[in-house]
C-alpha cells in the first residue's frame, strides 16, 4: 500500500483534526461536568457521558 505524501498529509492532518476536536470537546465536557456536579449534586456525570458517547 503505498500513499502519496500529499495523502499521507491529507491523513496525518485530518487525524489531528479529529484528536484536537475531540480533546478539547472532553475537557470542556468535564470542565462542565464537574461544574454541574457541584451544585446539582445528583448529577451523573459518566452515565450522561456514556450516553453522549453511545449517540456520537
Amino acid at each position: 500500500m503505498y500513499m502519496s505524501f500529499r495523502e499521507i498529509g491529507e491523513t496525518y492532518t485530518s487525524t489531528l483534526g479529529v484528536s484536537l476536536i475531540d480533546g478539547l470537546f472532553t475537557v470542556l465536557y468535564i470542565n462542565a461536568c464537574l461544574f454541574l456536579s457541584f451544585y446539582l449534586h445528583e448529577f451523573d456525570c459518566f452515565g450522561y457521558h456514556e450516553l453522549l458517547l453511545w449517540i456520537l
